[in-house]
């Protein structure tokens, strides 16, 4: 994907709302870049802004807001997605519904639900039958990496104040299982910096080195295991950021989500199913499987690695986690959970102690909506 210059001084003014659809990226595009409000944060779910793998994007974020959101609302979803921890649960909203259709569900995004009492709520879809009476309550939870954007915004200064001070074609990487929080500001990443470079400087033939309080090993091989950076002309040092949202995943984050969504609109059903949308960012690390190894309980070991743990000297603990297994709550009819990559593909799983169970004909015979 090409590079875009994203500044807020832009003639504004020459710029009129695109149609969004299909194959409509460079228009799209020039909008978003003259309205500014610093860069879209295609670097929250993918690692370089300029690996054309990740092109289709465009065609499919721009479907998604054409076929699926009401025209009147197509500048406030496009408006999402230059907002960082914002533009995801915006997109996974439209892909609920594009799941919901896919399952041969007629819905209405952002209908009220009657009053329960002195409360009211508002679900991202409602499923309306051929009255425009509703059969399916369904809303979206994206799960969110926690605190995970600042600390990469940090480690970004670290690895921009090292390409500033290292003039030596050389990688670090950070042993993140101990490492210490990042630098909170620019003055501590080039002090970091700068002790990296010393310390390069005095011992040229040393891998491992003591900074900042973290431990950090010279990456001999990052143009081998690195493929997708390019690295030609790099006369400079680097530093590759950690793994985001390192260490185990938690699945149990699943059930708080799902149990939040029946606190809200358990008192507002009826007799109308509940259905929860589910996804989660990339670096959260979660998936359809996750949620069927939660149910099932038992051990399993699910772990986001880091490349620092195959250059420390000290083997990796495989950790294991037993987990009974979850019993999701009567009120939840199904879950459907949507992918967080094109073409967002939702998958099916139906609860089978519900309350009020869900037609079976809603999802499709092997759970893909």
């Amino acid at each position: 994907m090409p590079q875009r210059n994203l500044r807020a001084n832009r003639d504004k003014a020459a710029i009129t709302m695109p149609s969004f659809g299909p194959h409509r990226a460079a228009e799209v595009d020039a909008y978003l870049a003259a309205e500014g409000n610093a860069r879209i944060r295609f670097s929250t779910l993918i690692e370089g802004e300029t690996n054309p793998y990740w092109a289709p994007w465009w065609d499919h974020i721009n479907t998604l807001i054409h076929d699926h959101a009401p025209a009147n609302r197509q500048g406030e979803y496009a408006a999402a997605l230059r907002r960082e921890g914002d533009y995801l649960p915006r997109l996974m909203e439209l892909a609920t519904g594009r799941a919901l259709r896919l399952a041969g569900v007629r819905c209405e995004l952002d209908r009220p639900l009657p009053r329960a009492g002195s409360t009211s709520a508002t679900p991202d879809w409602t499923g309306l039958d051929t009255n425009g009476a509703p059969v399916i309550v369904v809303d979206t939870k994206t799960i969110m990496p926690i605190g995970e954007f600042d600390r990469q915004h940090r480690w970004a200064m670290v690895a921009e104040a090292v390409r500033q001070t290292i003039p030596y074609p050389v990688a670090f990487v950070v042993r993140v299982r101990d490492a210490v929080p990042p630098p909170a500001d620019e003055d501590e990443a080039a002090e970091l910096a700068a002790a990296l470079h010393l310390q390069l400087r005095l011992h040229p033939r040393q891998h491992e080195f003591q900074a900042g309080g973290s431990t950090f090993y010279l990456f001999d091989s990052a143009y081998e295991q690195q493929p997708r950076l390019d690295w030609s002309g790099i006369l400079t040092g680097r530093f590759l950021l950690p793994r985001p949202c390192y260490g185990l995943v938690d699945e149990t984050r699943i059930a708080a989500a799902v149990q939040e969504k029946v606190t809200d609109y358990a008192p507002h059903l009826g007799d109308v199913p509940l259905v929860v949308a589910l996804t989660c960012h990339p670096w959260v690390g979660l998936s359809a499987g996750s949620l069927h190894s939660l149910v099932a309980g038992g051990p399993r070991v699910l772990f986001n690695q880091d490349v620092s743990d195959q250059l420390c000297p000290e083997p990796l603990p495989a950790p294991e986690t037993h987990a009974p297994p979850w019993t999701p709550p009567p009120e939840l009819a199904a879950v459907v959970w949507i992918d967080n990559v094109p073409p967002f593909d939702g998958t099916w799983w139906h609860n089978p102690a519900a309350r009020n169970p869900l037609a079976e004909h809603v999802s499709t015979p092997h759970g893909q909506g």
